[in-house]
């Protein structure tokens, strides 16, 4: 094992190290979906609604993973998806993935986007599939399928659902675009990423030349510098049924069709002649809100019985791939995580990836109680209870693990919000909002207070401007009403200040007769509430909770907001602070919308210290903090391990006990009750 892989011990593992080695731009190309990325993170969401049955004492030693389809015998039940572009992302990409899976015996799918000629992929694997999108002419399509032909692929697959192209905002965000357009910036990037600057870049330049895009069509296709470029993959909208017989009539070897998701389109493809089909959203590229493939399964298994099924989307685990089989997929394909490996460690990384998923299912199999893939549609897998995400409920206001921000000025967005899956809706009348609109901002959140619709549960609060501000008391007369159910304070600097606000928003609950009162949300945002934070979060009842503001607190300092021991020591200390006072304590925003990555590895660490949820400034950053303050079904099963132990030390009068060879008392009591308690709050286990 080479030294790029020690550590590597599971498919997620290479997404966090390919985002070391990728320049922002290359690295948000392939991770990204398309718009909120809601479709992109159900994918995975989908798998944690089902769970395991196992069978015990089954004798499981001759276990195998080997796997029939369309005529060949291959070693494991899934294969590489078509990817495109790969060789920006590892020199010589598309090659890298087809000799490791050859190596495998695994199929991959050789990309219409690639940029590496799909002859030369044939060569490098003489069992691997060509992956098309149909050109829009006849002409040219019986011009591309000759050239498949010719190059001795046996599987073509013509991908539908791509009428358009998907609407990849996320791309603009991080400064990719197709056709690539060189600026200083994305300069930048490769220099302070030198690996793939010399590895992959300069290495391809010099060896290859400008890459192409090869396989769009029956010649070579322009430079990925070219602005005709993205026309290559136009003018597929008018494509209808009819284009795919007139596939199935020139096209001699195995037809498959990918990106089907409904079960009248399953029936229609095999009319038309397809041997396979492969169930995908395209990985959360096409279409924003598309449902999970694995949702759509069963359905189409059920529609079309006799034809091969395949899926991907989502997978990252070979529990993955055992429910995705237990559901009907004849076989699974899994893209982004073998890109990431090629990226890391080239074929040897892919090699690994593979290996590491084949390990996984073999071991579950046994665990299980399965010998042979098919068994383990034997009641094996059953769905769960809904883990979709559950919202706080008003009598429980620190149950907010998401808080989405809205800026005050955009009225038209709060129903919106509203109804989306964050825990609690944030309305900022303070710096969303410029003060030549902070009266007009005021006067809309307050009209919406008035007349909103139910919460479903989740919180509504209100971010008013500071108390030395001319808002402060404006703020409060207009949106202390029966609709708000915490107020968000910034800048407290002291326990006085706190009880003052209180006092203030007592004088708005009267006024505007409020009877259930309004939460005191209280932001650390300075050098002095850092110091005061114990004192400010005890000072008054109605404080429901600390929240830290970094940007402001680091940037007058000028520290590094990306300074890890400093976000961390900040996090302590407001922890801390918030404990001693019995309340919970929340993370604050994280600016780059861009940086998935970024937000959670920050909210795995808040939680890692304690804190009940963090700030989304993007609705794409909700399922991100709804997975990152979830309980693990790990903490859940302890927890439950701890609880039980706990009631049996105490009828034999014990004030510790041993729970897996560990002494425990009271404080871990408290903790697994703690988990126990959200995991019924959010449906995860039945009520008590």
């Amino acid at each position: 094992m080479t030294n790029r892989l020690r550590g590597i011990l599971s498919l997620e593992d290479f997404e966090a190290a390919a985002r070391r080695v990728l320049p922002r731009p290359i690295f948000g190309y392939v991770s990204g979906g398309c718009e909120t990325d809601a479709s992109l993170h159900g994918n995975r969401a989908a798998f944690g609604e089902y769970g395991f049955v196992t069978r015990v004492l089954q004798g499981v030693a001759q276990r195998t993973q080997a796997t029939s389809l369309l005529g060949h015998s291959w070693s494991a039940p899934f294969g590489i998806a078509p990817m495109g572009m790969c060789a920006l992302s590892a020199y010589r990409g598309d090659i890298v993935l087809a000799r490791a899976a050859a190596a495998a015996n695994i199929p991959m799918l050789c990309s219409g986007t690639g940029l590496i000629a799909l002859e030369e992929v044939r060569q490098a694997n003489r069992d691997a599939w060509f992956q098309a999108y149909v050109p829009g002419e006849p002409q040219r399509i019986e011009a591309l399928i000759e050239r498949v032909a010719r190059a001795g692929y046996g599987t073509l697959v013509i991908t539908a659902g791509t009428a358009v192209s998907g609407n990849r905002e996320n791309h603009v965000r991080v400064g990719f675009s197709s056709p690539l357009r060189p600026s200083a910036a994305l300069a930048w990037q490769g220099l302070t990423h030198p690996r793939w600057l010399v590895g992959t870049a300069l290495r391809t330049l010099l060896r290859h030349g400008m890459p192409h895009f090869e396989n769009s069509q029956a010649t070579r296709g322009a430079p990925i510098l070219a602005r005709h470029a993205v026309r290559d993959f136009g003018a597929r909208d008018h494509l209808g049924w009819e284009h795919l017989r007139l596939i199935r009539t020139l096209w001699k070897g195995r037809l498959v069709v990918k990106g089907i998701m409904n079960a009248d389109d399953a029936r229609l493809a095999r009319d038309c002649g397809a041997e396979g089909i492969i169930v995908s959203n395209h990985g959360g590229r096409q279409l924003d809100g598309a449902v999970s493939p694995l949702r759509v399964l069963p359905a189409v298994v059920e529609a079309v019985p006799d034809t091969p099924v395949m899926m991907d989307g989502g997978i990252r685990r070979g529990n993955d791939v055992l429910k995705a089989i237990a559901l009907g997929a004849g076989f699974v394909f899994v893209g982004r995580p073998f890109i990431y490996a090629a990226a890391v460690a080239g074929e040897a990384g892919v090699r690994h990836a593979i290996a590491t998923l084949q390990q996984e299912i073999h071991r579950n199999m046994a665990l299980l109680g399965i010998t042979r893939l098919e068994q383990v549609r034997q009641g094996r897998v059953v769905p769960g209870e809904n883990t979709a995400i559950l919202a706080a409920t008003p009598d429980d206001p620190a149950s907010m693990r998401s808080k989405l921000f809205v800026p005050g000025s955009r009225p038209e967005l709060f129903a919106k919000a509203l109804a989306g899956e964050a825990d609690a809706v944030s309305i900022d009348l303070e710096d969303a909002v410029p003060e030549s609109r902070k009266v007009q901002a005021r006067e809309g959140v307050a009209a919406w207070l008035r007349t909103r619709p139910a919460t479903g549960g989740r919180q509504v609060i209100v971010r008013v401007n500071a108390m030395d501000t001319p808002h402060f008391e404006a703020d409060l007369a207009a949106v202390v009403q029966p609709g708000l159910h915490v107020l968000n304070l910034p800048k407290p600097q002291s326990p006085q200040e706190v009880r003052a606000a209180s006092e203030a928003i007592a004088r708005a609950e009267r006024a505007n007769g409020v009877t259930d009162p309004v939460g005191l949300l209280l932001n650390i945002e300075t050098s002095r509430a850092l110091r005061e934070a114990a004192a400010i979060a005890s000072a008054d009842p109605r404080v429901m909770g600390l929240q830290v503001g970094l940007g402001d607190l680091f940037e007058p300092l000028g520290i590094d907001r990306q300074e890890r021991a400093a976000v961390q020591h900040v996090l302590l200390a407001v922890r801390l602070a918030a404990g001693e006072a019995g309340v919970p304590a929340f993370d604050g925003a994280y600016a780059d919308v861009r940086d998935t990555e970024g937000y959670l590895a920050e909210a795995q660490l808040a939680r890692r210290l304690g804190f009940a949820g963090k700030t989304c400034i993007h609705p794409s950053q909700v399922p991100l903090a709804n997975a990152a303050f979830r309980p693990t079904d790990a903490e859940i099963a302890h927890a439950l391990k701890v609880s039980a132990a706990a009631d049996e030390a105490q009828a034999r009068g014990l004030g510790a006990w041993l729970v897996d060879g560990r002494m425990i008392d009271r404080p871990f009591l408290q903790r697994a009750q703690a988990i126990v308690a959200t995991a019924r709050r959010l449906r995860l286990l039945p009520d008590a």
